[in-house]
């Protein structure tokens, strides 16, 4: 998933990553049930809603910027970078993808 790129696949906006989170990626269904059976412990799955319900509950502004912009949107990166810490934390995520 590209954001705001030229390739075919990007997204364009905060709907539509919204949309492909909650839809196409089923990401309540992940957070409530898979992410248990694929091992994440209970403190990832929890920071994990806690994301998704802030995204869930975020009062979207009318552009892109404006969400940008929103203190209140700091409430959802902040959720996002937890989610984030702890996924560090895991052997697997450090191979992937680094750690810091």
């Amino acid at each position: 998933m590209v954001v705001f790129g030229k390739d075919k696949m990007h997204i364009s906006s905060f709907v539509e990553v919204c949309c492909k989170l909650f839809d196409k990626n089923a990401l309540d269904s992940f957070v409530d049930t898979e992410a248990i059976k694929i091992g994440f412990t209970n403190d990832i799955v929890s920071a994990m809603k806690i994301l998704r319900d802030s995204l869930g509950a975020y009062n979207q502004k009318s552009t892109d910027v404006g969400i940008w912009a929103d203190p209140e949107w700091l409430v959802v990166l902040g959720a996002a970078k937890k989610v984030l810490q702890l996924l560090g934390n895991i052997k697997i995520f450090q191979l992937k993808f680094g750690s810091e």
